[in-house]
């Protein structure tokens, strides 16, 4: 669901999901979250929002980079597996993780499974917590 926008049926992908957060004519409230919950006839429900930046790390950058920032709910509605590491939870959203995907593993950190490593964009400081 998008503010202000009617979209069909496709399913969702990250290259979908990422074009979708990223083009929001308004925002939905926690309230409009809890209304579609309560609505039913969704297997999972999450939130998402999109930025872009210049990621950073020991010199190196990548300045495509893409956050979408959501819900543990998100791999299952992806229906995508973390390969390496794992998925942060909702009793860790005050923490700064990222759950990365392996071009961005291996463009910025120049191997698989950087798990543990910081990157920083927009001058936050992310922790690789999982990738895709």
């Amino acid at each position: 669901m998008q503010p202000g926008r009617r979209s069909g049926g496709s399913a969702l992908n990250m290259k979908s999901l990422q074009s979708v957060a990223g083009m929001s004519s308004g925002i939905l409230t926690e309230q409009d979250l809890q209304a579609v919950i309560k609505i039913g006839g969704a297997d999972q429900v999450s939130p998402v929002a999109s930025i872009a930046g210049l990621a950073s790390y020991e010199g190196r950058t990548m300045a495509d980079a893409n956050i979408v920032g959501s819900t543990e709910a998100l791999p299952t509605i992806l229906k995508k597996k973390v390969e390496y590491g794992s998925f942060f939870n909702k009793n860790e959203a005050t923490k700064t993780y990222a759950v990365i995907g392996r071009g961005v593993a291996e463009t910025l950190f120049e191997e698989n499974v950087p798990i543990g490593k910081t990157f920083h964009i927009r001058g936050v400081e992310f922790i690789v917590q999982g990738v895709f």
